[in-house]
Formats: structure tokens, sequence, C-alpha cells
């Protein structure tokens, strides 16, 4: 008792506004941590931006088509977004164009073009986040310094890293634990590991 639930559905016109017709395939999701929204990724390369405080569904696109496979929140008004062909784009969300294309602050390399697994902001230094794309977990800064983003690479998993996360505790500050898939059943590795500060 006293929860509220909310339903989306990409498909109804009726009481949406989406583009019922076409409807894509959902494939990402992430509420905002501070914010009365959540953002819905999907195999179009859309955004869609789910307001609790609205009956409706606004869907974004980004100037890329690839499939959104994960979405973080960075900072109060931005996002990073990674998808399925290795693409890695940082937008500003109160920067949307009449057709509604949300605007791309910054597009950050990913070797070899592998598809981005997880996306993490650093909770301890919002100008950080760390994303995964096959096997390595590359540290990048969201704004360029001595004209760079990328910071770090971890590069010692030996099959697909899968999730990643910061350590939450500020005496643990830059800690990352980063999990790969594994080649087989009992296979897979967590590794705990810290770039160097010099870096950061």
């Amino acid at each position: 008792s006293g929860s509220r639930n909310y339903v989306w559905r990409f498909s109804d016109a009726r009481r949406f506004r989406t583009h019922a017709a076409d409807a894509p395939r959902v494939t990402a999701l992430r509420v905002a941590p501070a914010d009365d929204v959540a953002y819905v990724g999907d195999a179009d390369g859309g955004l869609a931006l789910c307001d609790f405080r609205e009956p409706y569904l606004q869907r974004l696109t980004s100037d890329h088509p690839g499939c959104v496979r994960c979405i973080e929140p960075a900072g109060a008004h931005a996002l990073v977004v990674g998808t399925g062909d290795g693409y890695l784009g940082l937008l500003d969300t109160r920067c949307v164009r009449a057709d509604a294309r949300a605007s791309i602050v910054r597009s950050f390399p990913t070797p070899r073009a592998q598809p981005v697994a997880a996306v993490r902001a650093c909770p301890h230094d919002a100008r950080v986040f760390a994303a995964a794309a096959g096997s390595t977990v590359h540290i990048y800064r969201a704004e360029p310094q001595d004209g760079r983003t990328l910071l770090f690479a971890h590069e010692a998993h030996q099959t697909a890293v899968t999730d990643l996360s910061w350590h939450p505790d500020p005496g643990f500050d830059y800690v990352v634990g980063s999990l790969e898939l594994g080649s087989g059943r009992g296979s897979g590795e967590l590794h705990i590991w810290r770039p160097s500060g010099l870096l950061l």
C-alpha cells in the first residue's frame, strides 16, 4: 500500500506521445538519481525520457544510430550513452533540437568498436567515468585535459567484461570492481583495482 506504479508502453499512441507504428525494442533503462525521470534506450539509437510527473513519454534520438546498451547520468544535466557498436557519447539533456535530437557534447574512442557493456560515473569525481568495452575497462575524463579524455585502460581481463562498479566509500576513492564473463563454468574473474593517482 502507498506505492505508485508507472507503466509506459512504446506502442500505445492513445496515451503516450510515441511513434506507435514502428515502436523500437527497449534495450537499456536508467532512473535518474536526483530527478523524477527515467531514461530508456532502444535498438534504433533512440533515448526516451519518461517523466514521472507527466502521462507521456518523450522520445529523443542521438546523432548515432547504434543500439543503446547502457545509460549513465553524469552530473546534473549530462548522460553518458554506450552502444552495441562501440560508440560512447556524452549528451546534454538541456539541449534538445527541434527535430528531437539530443545535443552531443563529446564522443569518446573505444578500441576496435567493441560493444559497450557498462558505463558508470565516479561517485567521488563528477568529471570521471568508466566504460567497459570488450575485455577492457577504460577510465575517461568528461572534459579534455592536455588534449586527451582517455586516462587509463585496465587490460588484465581475458574475456568480455560484463559489469563494473566504483567503490562508494570516499576512503576508497577511484577503486573499481570489474567482472568478466569467463570462457566456461566457474572461469570468470572479479578484479578490484585502482588506476594510478597521477592520472586522476
